[in-house]
């Protein structure tokens, strides 16, 4: 059961692996999106019908609106394992208990720290050092169930979700399957979860990254550009006379982990500084190194500022 690339990932290394035989696919329906609206198919579903292609299998792909409307055809399959990477979708009880050795999930995060659904972030906005996988059995509970294995990512100083998706995607395609087997033969026993040291995530909105200067930190929104890109992004709204609006959006792509020490500086106001392009904080001030005008490309900052230099002066709201 799964949807994205993580899931993508995941079932690829099960389907090339001699131990496992794939008797079933589950993922979300069918998407339109973009400005077309064009029908969308999951990188899992995409997977599975060009690996049916090129292999002559016929794994079948189920894309219920709700679990329940295929319990019984799950139960008529009678897998003795489910894996659970991403899905999307909460699992009942009746469905947990169908399979022989339980239904084990992926989770992004060195649980029982993240709970939920935004656990790639939390990490990068809490400046924590260590992110990593956790490979459980899953129980009624939001990522509660017991711990098969931990597996360890040290976080750079430029971290991103993006870069950190990457490494949690290596990371599962190379040790899902030894820890699988691993389980199964009786050599893993999952180890309870410590509950005084849970912690929950809820789920991002776009409205979380609109950054706020004058009550946050240079460090909060620098931490806050690397948790949030590429989705939802950071931004702040910027005006002038002369633009179609009467605010546009100022996305700030990328900072240095540099700050500038500016008392001084308005919180949200932009100046230069050593030829910097800079934005006042709470307390110090961010250096810009890459940003996007609402309906322009994404571009430097120094490349910004050979024809927008209107910016200077301005405060971001």
């Amino acid at each position: 059961m799964g949807t994205p690339e993580l899931s993508a990932v995941g079932l690829k290394t099960l389907l090339d692996s001699d131990f496992f035989d794939i008797c079933a696919v589950i993922t979300k329906k069918d998407t339109p999106a973009g400005r077309n609206m064009q029908v969308h198919k999951s990188a899992v579903k995409v997977l599975t019908e060009k690996y049916n292609q090129d292999n002559k299998k016929n794994i079948p792909v189920l894309q219920p609106e709700k679990l329940k409307d295929i319990k019984e055809q799950i139960k008529e399959i009678n897998p003795e394992l489910i894996v659970v990477i991403a899905y999307g979708k909460i699992l009942s009880s009746e469905t947990l208990n169908i399979p022989k050795y339980g239904c084990v999930n992926v989770h992004a995060s060195l649980l029982p720290k993240y709970r939920g659904a935004s656990c790639v972030p939390a990490p990068i906005l809490n400046g924590d050092e260590l992110s990593g996988i956790t490979i459980m059995k899953m129980d009624e509970g939001m990522d509660t169930g017991p711990i098969i294995k931990k597996l360890e990512i040290k976080l750079s100083d430029d971290e991103t979700s993006t870069s950190l998706m990457e490494k949690i995607i290596k990371l599962s395609e190379e040790n899902l399957v030894p820890t699988l087997i691993e389980y199964l033969e009786g050599n893993i026993k999952p180890q309870e979860q410590d509950e005084s040291l849970a912690s929950y995530v809820e789920m991002i909105e776009k409205e979380d990254g609109h950054l706020d200067f004058k009550n946050e930190s240079a460090e909060v929104i620098e931490r806050r550009v690397r948790a949030y890109y590429p989705w939802p992004g950071t931004y702040a709204f910027i005006e002038k006379d002369s633009l179609p609006k009467d605010k546009i959006l100022f996305k700030i792509l990328q900072v240095s982990n540099n700050f500038i020490n500016a008392p001084q500086a308005e919180a949200g106001k932009i100046f230069l500084q050593d030829n910097n392009l800079a934005i006042g904080c709470q307390d110090k001030a961010i250096i810009i190194e890459r940003l996007q005008l609402e309906g322009k490309k994404p571009m430097s900052a120094q490349d910004f500022l050979q024809g927008n230099n209107w910016v200077i002066g301005k405060v971001l709201k």
